[in-house]
């Protein structure tokens, strides 16, 4: 919340799910986009929005999109990707994807944030679970349930590696 105050100007939420950031962010004044792949979870966010005061309603733009190929007329100072939603992305051409069109709608002195997970011990066959685990559930206001599910098909070493080895 401070960086996009410090900041100023618009900010770009991607995977912004039920408004966890989104909304807290519009009360204090940000003008904050959210864009989310799944219809669902912006039903949820959109009755959470229809409590909010005028003012803060107005500082939220919904946008139903994908993060790896979304093109809007706007640019932002602020673009950030919270809770390792990046990483549900599935290939590297997925991730790439989802940067460049964070690149095309970055504003310059702009900057992107994004919230990883940095394994505690080395990734190994204990990583993978074929089994599906419930993450999240939700009700809706006319009672239909939101879901996120998982599976940990598969693991690379070696990307892991290379991707941590840069980052340091």
């Amino acid at each position: 919340m401070d960086r996009a105050k410090k900041l100023g100007g618009k900010s770009l939420e991607l995977a912004c799910g039920t408004g966890r950031i989104t909304i807290p962010l519009a009360e204090e004044g940000i003008n904050i986009w959210g864009l989310d792949y799944s219809s669902s979870m912006l039903e949820v966010l959109t009755a959470k929005v229809n409590k909010l005061s005028e003012k803060s309603k107005q500082n939220i733009h919904t946008v139903l999109g994908d993060m790896t190929n979304f093109s809007l007329s706007e640019k932002f100072k602020l673009i950030f990707i919270p809770f390792r939603s990046f990483q549900s992305l599935e290939t590297d051409e997925q991730a790439l994807q989802c940067l460049s069109c964070v690149h095309r709608h970055l504003e310059d002195e702009g900057q992107f944030i994004i919230n990883v997970f940095k394994p505690i011990k080395e990734i190994g066959e204990w990583w993978i679970n074929l089994n599906e685990n419930l993450d999240f559930e939700s009700t809706l206001e006319g009672g239909e349930k939101v879901t996120r599910h998982s599976i940990k098909k598969a693991y690379d070493i070696t990307s892991v590696a290379l991707m941590f080895s840069e980052s340091s």
